[in-house]
């Protein structure tokens, strides 16, 4: 842990790109998970949802 406090750190412009992508992707993955949990009709705390999706799947 303490071994190396006293130097300076490097990061390269690669590396901190890499970062800047992962962090995109964790923020889109977490949206994604979000707008999946919202648009989820069986964990919806009325059935409306639900009937209304079984409708639009046997109606087309």
């Amino acid at each position: 842990g303490d071994l190396f406090a006293d130097k300076e750190v490097f990061v390269t412009s690669g590396y901190k790109a890499k970062l800047a992508e992962r962090q995109a992707d964790l923020e889109r993955e977490k949206l994604e998970d979000k707008r999946e949990a919202l648009l989820n009709v069986l964990q919806q705390d009325n059935m409306d949802a639900f009937y209304r999706f079984q409708l639009k799947l046997r109606t087309g």
